[in-house]
């Protein structure tokens, strides 16, 4: 399972940096509201250790983000990165 990490990169921009994840043919980002997953960047090589996006501050404050490592066997989500 991999560990998830948030830190702000930037005027606009967050980064999600991660360990773990063996196993893994790929990663997926997502961005967890009211309990539902939804996707930010699929695919991602599973080599991967961090993903940087743009956000507007106010709109992902409080905001959920998990990783999962994926393969043929399904997927494994980390437990959520919270934006403060």
């Amino acid at each position: 399972m991999p560990v998830v990490d948030i830190a702000v990169a930037g005027t606009k921009s967050f980064r999600l940096q991660w360990t773990g994840g063996e196993g893994a043919e790929e990663l997926d980002v997502k961005r967890v509201d009211a309990g539902e997953p939804a996707d930010v960047a699929s695919g991602l090589p599973a080599t991967a250790t961090q993903f940087e996006f743009e956000a507007f501050l106010p709109a992902v404050a409080g905001a959920e983000f998990v990783v999962e490592a994926c393969n043929g066997a399904g997927c494994t989500a980390s437990g959520p990165a919270v934006v403060m």
